[in-house]
């Protein structure tokens, strides 16, 4: 098995900017009073939301992070569930898929949980995707990234930093997360090794609690790590290699023992699957395939019958994005659409097959019915541009962008192209100033400002209105 180049190349590139934020938060926790839990003098829950959104910047930048809205939208409606069964919900969460075929999964300071699409695909049930989530969370909530900067505070602030930065690269890139250890831990390796054993055990009790807090089977847990050790040993066939996940979260036998013995002390009448999580991987498995032909034929072997809505729907959302959306259509006929992700395919297919009026009004119902997900409303905007309707899509989305709590940072994007096809180039740099700064990019969305203000079309109110955004940019930026 070769190396992953891409992953080490980047993984190296994330090491480097993660170590100049870690010493950037090392020197404010420096100036901290002395207050709080003793982890804090090393690493405030300040400093980690802010690594966290400095991580989150980069990833953007330098991962293949898969970008879906309704993959988007199912990953973190499981992370929350996760999240309400914790003790701790001090941090904003976010979850997010990262299309590597490699079996893999890792946690941030600040509340960032990333997942391989090759992690999903080995599982295929819910609770173990959700075992594994559980695990990542509650090395969030109990510090365990911080623990370990303290841990490592009498080798130096640089050496803390490094040990950090490759514990998290190396949850991505395990080449390069300990090519990043190696430099860093010569003094204290053997302790950090035992730390690090000890947070995984912790991690185990508290994950499987909070599995069946959110309804789940906990037995989730010691099941993902039975698939895990299985992997493993046909990874390790003729290798040394290890699978990615085991390199950064050590599985031993008592761990595996302890998480069984645990669960079934807990035992409830949890969720094993559904079929909501059974349509996301589907989903994921076509979106992320670089052969979707033998993918299609894969379903259509493995169930030739089409008795499974799995698939059906792989083969519907195949034909439909191949501009089949007859042949799509009448797959998705055959069964009862009851997940958003088959409804809204099912109105695409709709709409591409010439019954527009039908699907808009399905589509609307949706938006009704799931007034805070993006994935409707960007589903009747996106159709509606490709006739050239792009008032109404536009109103679509500045409605959802709206009324929503949380909006998806997708629509400042798409309002932005909106508004560009509309003529109106001045509040298309207004929007991508939005999605600048919600991505922590003051300095990109400072510039977007300057643009917008250069365009003729302002109203003299809209001028007033980004003139002032742009000046508590700027105040803000001094402040920091």
């Amino acid at each position: 098995m070769r190396p992953n180049t891409f992953a080490l190349k980047q993984g190296m590139l994330l090491c480097t900017a993660l170590l100049l934020v870690l010493l950037s938060a090392g020197t404010y926790a420096a100036r901290l009073p002395d207050m709080g839990e003793p982890v804090d003098q090393t690493l405030s829950p300040a400093d980690e939301a802010e690594i966290g959104r400095n991580f989150w910047r980069q990833a953007n930048a330098a991962l293949p992070v898969l970008r879906d809205p309704e993959l988007e939208e199912y990953l973190q409606s499981l992370g929350e569930r996760l999240v309400a069964g914790a003790r701790s919900q001090s941090y904003e969460f976010r979850f997010f898929l990262i299309n590597d075929p490699s079996i893999n999964a890792f946690a941030v300071p600040g509340g960032y949980i990333g997942v391989n699409t090759g992690l999903i695909d080995a599982f295929a049930e819910e609770h173990l995707l959700a075992g594994v989530l559980a695990h990542e969370i509650a090395h969030v909530t109990q510090r365990h990234h911080a623990r370990a900067y303290e841990a490592a505070g009498t080798s130096g602030l640089t050496t803390a930093a490094a040990i950090l930065a490759a514990i998290i690269v190396g949850q991505n890139s395990p080449e390069a997360g300990s090519a990043a250890l190696a430099t860093g831990m010569a003094v204290s390796q053997q302790n950090q090794i035992n730390y690090t054993r000890a947070n995984e055990y912790e991690a185990d009790r508290i994950g499987i609690d909070i599995l069946a807090s959110a309804g789940f089977d906990p037995a989730g847990m010691a099941g993902a790590f039975d698939i895990l050790n299985r992997r493993n040993a046909i990874s390790r066939s003729g290798s040394t290699l290890q699978l990615e996940y085991l390199q950064t979260h050590p599985l031993s036998s008592n761990r595996v023992a302890e998480a069984r013995n645990r669960a079934a002390a807990l035992r409830t009448d949890g969720a094993r699957n559904s079929r909501a999580y059974s349509i996301f991987r589907t989903r994921m498995r076509v979106i992320a395939s670089a052969n979707r032909s033998a993918l299609e034929d894969a379903y259509k072997r493995n169930d030739p019958d089409l008795t499974n809505p799995a698939t059906r729907y792989a083969l519907a959302l195949i034909n439909e994005q191949r501009g089949d959306s007859k042949e799509a259509l009448a797959l998705l006929d055959e069964t009862q659409n009851t997940t958003l992700s088959e409804q809204l395919l099912r109105a695409r297919a709709q709409y591409g097959s010439g019954q527009q009026a039908q699907a808009a009004a399905a589509l609307r119902e949706l938006i009704a019915l799931y007034p805070n997900r993006y994935s409707p409303a960007d589903t009747l905007a996106t159709l509606l541009q490709g006739d050239g309707n792009y008032d109404e899509a536009y109103q679509i989305l500045s409605a959802y962008s709206q009324r929503s709590s949380n909006p998806s940072l997708s629509v400042w994007h798409e309002l932005a192209s909106v508004e560009a096809a509309r003529g109106h180039a001045g509040l298309s740099h207004e929007y991508l100033a939005t999605w600048y700064a919600r991505q922590n990019l003051p300095d990109e969305a400072a510039r977007q400002l300057e643009l917008a203000l250069r365009q003729p079309e302002l109203s003299g109110s809209e001028k007033l209105r980004i003139e002032a955004r742009l000046k508590q940019l700027r105040a803000n930026a001094k402040r920091g």
